[in-house]
């Protein structure tokens, strides 16, 4: 069974927070409590987070792969960004503005690299296909 889990990116600290529990009161979801403290703060509302999910996957060195990863290809040899599509319920890389239309799951863990996130290293996009993807 794959694992669920979540990190976020708490948009007015520029900081990534890694463990993540939903709160539900009364049935709805309410808001993030962040296991850790950072800054005295420990609950964010949707709105001051960007959430991302862990795919489930790891890449040739055994990292996780998370939505908004930045992940180098071997073969071919090329950055892409993890994203979530919709409309076909799987974890896709999007590379050059175009997803890559095989789910992240398909690719050989041994041809995959995460080098960054979109939030923490944007610069890693900035040579990719014009700028920022």
């Amino acid at each position: 069974m794959r694992e669920i889990k979540f990190r976020a990116w708490w948009i007015k600290e520029k900081v990534m927070i890694n463990d993540l529990e939903a709160i539900y009161p009364k049935g709805k979801c309410a808001g993030i409590l962040g296991i850790k403290k950072i800054k005295g703060e420990s609950l964010w509302n949707f709105e001051d987070i960007e959430i991302m999910q862990f795919t489930g996957l790891h890449d040739k060195n055994g990292k996780e792969i998370w939505e908004g990863d930045i992940v180098k290809t071997l073969q071919p040899d090329e950055i892409g960004t993890v994203e979530y599509v919709d409309i076909r319920a799987s974890f896709e890389l999007k590379i050059k503005g175009q997803y890559y239309y095989q789910p992240l799951a398909k690719w050989k863990k041994h041809l995959l690299e995460v080098i960054g996130n979109i939030y923490e290293n944007p610069e890693l996009l900035l040579g990719v296909a014009g700028g920022l993807q």
